[in-house]
């Protein structure tokens, strides 16, 4: 929230004044308390989570290690890996047991609720801002109806409007419902039909090209070449198909490689053309002009102009 300039950001903190969040809980129970006067004793003044947090990890970690030298182990490898995951350790910030993914379950674990605020929404007067605690938030198995959310009664809550009184959320923060278009729908079917036809032209031309293998311009410009770019438009009149009714997971990871079909086509394109500009640049003024007096048959014309239409 700091300025390099002016010090406080104002802006972000009147942004993020009266928010709500979650942030795990720095501690409690008698151990807890015992914890803090331990570290009082040891000239320790100030304990955020996080070093709570570390405290649990480190005696976390450590009964896993015991656990692995106790199987006969040696604290190392695949085996310490099965005692973490297996572990249980009941900390300063509750029961400590890991998923399936390595991550900690917050199933009963409480989070403290946290609510921004700027001192001066609190009558403190200086320019600063707070963290404070408010409650906290224990996720509950499933069946389990009791309320996951504990309020704490000695604060009051600081709303964006700098009051205490909870405010009427509108339905906008509500998530949009999410459309498709439909094979149904009258655009998609015109759409569908004009790159249907698209497709015949394409195969059409295709066609042409291969019984002109021959053809001067045909094997100057590179049955490959000719036949890339073809195949290119064939597939890309077919594209459309996996942006139609709603997709599936798989769809989605698919999607995006639909578009190396225009890349690889674009490519060929741009990189032939440059070639044939390099290469009549090149080119005598009487060579040129013997480029441009090539009698070419209409039919090659109508084919490179429909290839470029297409």
């Amino acid at each position: 929230f700091t300025d390099p300039d002016d010090g406080i950001n104002e802006g972000l903190r009147d942004r993020l004044r009266g928010l709500i969040g979650t942030r795990r809980s720095g501690g409690s129970g008698p151990e807890y308390e015992e914890f803090l006067v331990e570290m009082e004793q040891r000239g320790v003044d100030f304990l955020s989570e996080f070093n709570v947090l570390a405290f649990d990890c480190l005696f976390f970690v450590s009964k896993a290690i015991e656990c692995d030298l106790a199987q006969g182990g040696d604290a190392r490898g695949t085996s310490l890996l099965d005692c973490i995951l297996n572990s249980t350790h009941d900390g300063l910030t509750g029961t400590i047991s890991l998923d399936e993914n390595g991550d900690r379950q917050l199933l009963g674990t409480p989070l403290d609720l946290v609510n921004f605020r700027s001192s001066n929404q609190l009558d403190r007067g200086e320019q600063s801002f707070t963290f404070d605690a408010v409650g906290t938030y224990t996720e509950r198995a499933a069946g389990d109806e009791s309320d996951p959310i504990e309020e704490d009664e000695s604060t009051v809550i600081v709303w964006p409007d700098g009051s205490n009184k909870v405010p009427d959320f509108p339905s906008v923060f509500d998530p949009p419902s999410q459309t498709y278009e439909k094979y149904t729908d009258p655009e998609v079917l015109v759409f569908i039909v004009l790159l249907f036809l698209l497709s015949l032209i394409t195969l059409l031309i295709t066609a042409i090209v291969l019984y002109s293998i021959t053809n001067t311009v045909i094997k100057s410009t590179g049955i490959v070449y000719n036949l890339t770019i073809l195949f290119g438009v064939f597939m890309g009149c077919y594209v459309i198909y996996p942006f139609i009714e709603k997709p599936s997971d798989e769809l989605c990871a698919w999607r995006p490689w639909v578009a190396i079909v225009f890349f690889v086509i674009e490519g060929t394109l741009v990189a032939k053309q440059l070639f044939i500009w390099f290469t009549h640049w090149r080119r005598s003024a009487d060579e040129k002009k013997s480029l441009l007096t090539i009698d070419y048959p209409w039919w090659v014309t109508i084919a490179a102009v429909s290839i470029l239409l297409a």
